[in-house]
């Protein structure tokens, strides 16, 4: 399955361009490269890994959810997902963000909204 892709990126070989960052010349020494080489490929690994974003709906309802996403980068850490939906008759419009431990809600929006138990 191949993605929608803009003008420029159709142009670019991808495979190239990371060849080319993987052939760079950098000055360091072998000292360096022996000491961090199991933690410098880890921290490659993690930085390339395609990450799954699930979203989680807790609690039963007679209305199930109906929502739609799309997501934006940051600047830092992980992607920002609108989802728009509806429990108990009330429509929310929530801002995920997956490089967070901890998702936030107002109390007051809890209470009004939400209405269902929040911890």
């Amino acid at each position: 399955m191949i993605g929608r892709q803009s003008a420029i990126s159709s142009t670019v070989s991808k495979r190239e361009i990371a060849d080319r960052i993987l052939d760079l010349m950098i000055p360091m020494s072998v000292r360096e490269v022996m000491e961090t080489a199991k933690e410098v490929r880890t921290e490659f690994q993690e930085m390339i890994k395609v990450k799954n974003v699930k979203a989680v709906l807790l609690g039963s309802a007679q209305q199930h959810p109906i929502f739609t996403s799309w997501g934006w980068p940051r600047f830092q850490g992980g992607v920002l997902i609108k989802v728009e939906l509806e429990t108990a008759g009330s429509k929310i419009c929530a801002i995920i963000d997956t490089g967070s431990q901890l998702n936030i809600a107002r109390a007051d929006i809890a209470a009004l909204k939400i209405k269902r138990s929040v911890d």
